[in-house]
């Protein structure tokens, strides 16, 4: 380091030499640039890892049970939320069990089916 004129520097006493400076804005700037670094990196994994949650709960959506694996339960539900024929000869059906209760409620049907009233 150049002293100038008037410019006293104390050494160090055991190696004689000139006590090291340290250069703050040059250590901030360091400091920063890890810092964003690794905020970048975090980023880009976080992307990564979200890019393929998605991909994957894509394919897990797109895939349908086969038949064979859906449950009675969730068979007879289905059946009491549709339409169906039961005899159609004799014209019997089989409504959705909320369209039966109303037809019930109001005097219009009863478990052997509509009555003329």
């Amino acid at each position: 380091m150049a002293v100038g004129r008037g410019d006293s520097v104390a050494l160090d006493a055991v190696t004689g030499r000139e006590p090291a400076r340290i250069d703050v804005v040059s250590v901030a700037a360091v400091l920063l640039a890890v810092v964003a670094l690794i905020l970048t990196g975090a980023l880009g994994v976080e992307a990564v890892y979200e890019r393929a949650s998605r991909l994957e709960r894509a394919r897990k959506d797109a895939v349908v049970a086969p038949a064979s694996t859906v449950s009675p339960r969730a068979r007879q539900a289905e059946l009491l939320r549709e339409y169906r024929w039961i005899d159609e000869k004799a014209g019997v059906v089989a409504l959705p069990i909320g369209r039966a209760m109303e037809l019930v409620a109001r005097g219009q049907g009863g478990p052997m089916g509509v009555t003329g009233r």
